[in-house]
């Protein structure tokens, strides 16, 4: 056995870097030194006591000599320095091989040369930090592009090749909030897989959220630090991985059902919408152009009800008369239902102007701004509470917090409230808004209990009681 030690680097600086040198026959120049990385004070370095990190390595080197006697492979510099980098690192390419020691042995795996070798290293070394490390488990899952582990099911999700539970293909929309939450769960461990999916997982990936902050700078110049999630966004993505959870489970991808417990937080949003009143003062607005066009298609769903994602169901073909009565007929991109909505005489008028044409639709985002000018223009400036957050309230201006979002809601709640017509009950309601519960739709139209009860009585037709004398 050769005997490996560690000498200084010559030079004349205070600090050296420390090599591991062994002196054989079988090495050129029959000497063979590799260096540790670590540097050394040279006033203070005892080579008899070179501290536990270079003994360490000492260890190490004496292995890989073993190892390569042991296999009757060639001992020389190039073989031993490869084989104790080998030890030292743990994972090593080789051509189209990895080669990988646990400790004990070294494991070979063919690795094709296209594969993200950086990618494989991580989650390979990820691996060995646990105390029973499958490494060939990790190879397969990257050889196979992950198809059968959770980030490869879940990307399978989001291109098609696997079908929803409802068999239906996912909206845009649905689609960019699967891949943004995929992403973050990425971001936060590149090895996830379906086996750690348990309470243990879901506390520390949202204590991890919760603890995350973003810098955004002020219009000063100063930097103030916030939250880079909150507790409702947090909420979401926990309920889009669980969403892909209950998949994985009825596709037989997974064993346990252990995320079912896993508590979605969810803080509620206040509802804004316009009133009665504002509506008319909003369509009363002197506009002309694209303003006008915004205006107009705003008003229209507040009377239509559509989201922003079916505004382009905004057809003539969608007009269809029958008895007298004109209906806005279509299907709901986000459930699939077909709606038959009486145009209401405002609507019509706005039609009417366009020769039955409806306005033309600009980019949603310039959409959302003009929008927030048009109400700026007709002085919503009421402040409302736009959410809550742990107990505190935060205001904006009325004309700030309206979205296009807010044309829908304000359909619901005419609908109910009978602003524009007479009351509707809520069992009505639904049938125009999709929603499955009387609970749901009195949550979307922010419904209080004082209101609900006012309304409650008007079915009731009581009578005077008549004095018998």
């Amino acid at each position: 056995m050769i005997e490996f030690s560690i000498q200084l680097k010559s030079g004349e600086t205070k600090e050296a870097l420390a090599l591991i040198v062994g002196y054989d026959k079988d090495f050129k120049n029959h000497r063979f030194v590799y260096s540790t990385g670590v540097k050394v004070s040279r006033g203070s370095f005892n080579a008899g006591r070179p501290g536990k990190q270079l003994k360490d390595l000492i260890l190490k080197a004496e292995q890989a000599y073993e190892s390569l006697k042991l296999e009757g492979a060639a001992v020389n510099n190039e073989s031993l320095k490869a084989r104790l980098k080998l030890f030292i690192e743990r994972v090593q390419f080789i051509d189209n091989e990895v080669h990988l020691y646990n400790g004990k042995s070294i494991e070979r795996h063919i690795v094709p040369i296209a594969v993200n070798r950086d990618q494989l290293r991580t989650a390979l070394n990820t691996e060995f930090t646990k105390s029973k490390p499958d490494t060939a488990k990790v190879i397969n899952r990257v050889l196979s592009d992950g198809a059968s582990e959770l980030f490869g099911f879940w990307q399978g999700v989001i291109d098609g090749t696997i079908k929803p539970r409802a068999g239906k293909p996912l909206r845009k929309a649905t689609i960019k909030a699967k891949r943004q939450t995929l992403i973050l769960v990425k971001e936060y461990d590149p090895t996830a897989s379906f086996e750690n999916m348990d309470m243990k997982f879901y506390n520390d990936f949202t204590g991890w959220m919760a603890k995350q902050t973003i810098q955004r700078e002020k219009p000063d110049g100063s930097f103030e630090t916030l939250k880079r999630f909150d507790s409702n966004t947090i909420g979401k993505h926990v309920k889009d991985l669980k969403a892909i959870l209950h998949l994985a489970y009825r596709n037989e991808m997974l064993t346990n059902d252990r995320f079912r417990y896993w508590p979605v937080m969810k803080e509620g949003n206040e509802v804004v919408a316009l009133s009665k009143d504002e509506v008319l003062k909003l369509n009363g607005l002197q506009l002309s152009g694209t303003k006008a066009n915004v205006r107009d298609l705003f008003i229209l769903a507040c009377f239509l009800g559509v989201r922003i994602s079916d505004y382009k169901q905004f057809k003539k073909e969608a007009l269809e008369t029958t008895a007298g009565i004109t209906f806005f007929s279509y299907v709901q991109e986000k459930t699939g239902t077909r709606v038959k909505i009486p145009v209401h005489p405002i609507a019509q008028v706005i039609l009417d102007k366009r020769n039955g044409e409806f306005p033309n639709m600009i980019a949603e985002q310039n959409f959302r701004a003009y929008t927030k000018d048009i109400c700026k223009a007709a002085e919503l400036n009421d402040r409302v509470v736009i959410k809550i957050r742990d107990g505190k309230p935060e205001y904006k201006k009325k004309w700030e917090a309206i979205s296009p979002h807010s044309a829908r809601r304000t359909f619901a709640s005419s609908l109910f409230y009978g602003w524009f017509s007479r009351p509707m009950p809520a069992s009505l309601c639904m049938k125009y808004t999709g929603h499955k519960t009387e609970a749901s739709f009195q949550k979307y139209i922010g419904a209080k209990e004082a209101e609900l009860n006012a309304k409650a009585l008007e079915y009731f037709d009581f009578q005077p009681v008549m004095k018998v004398s």
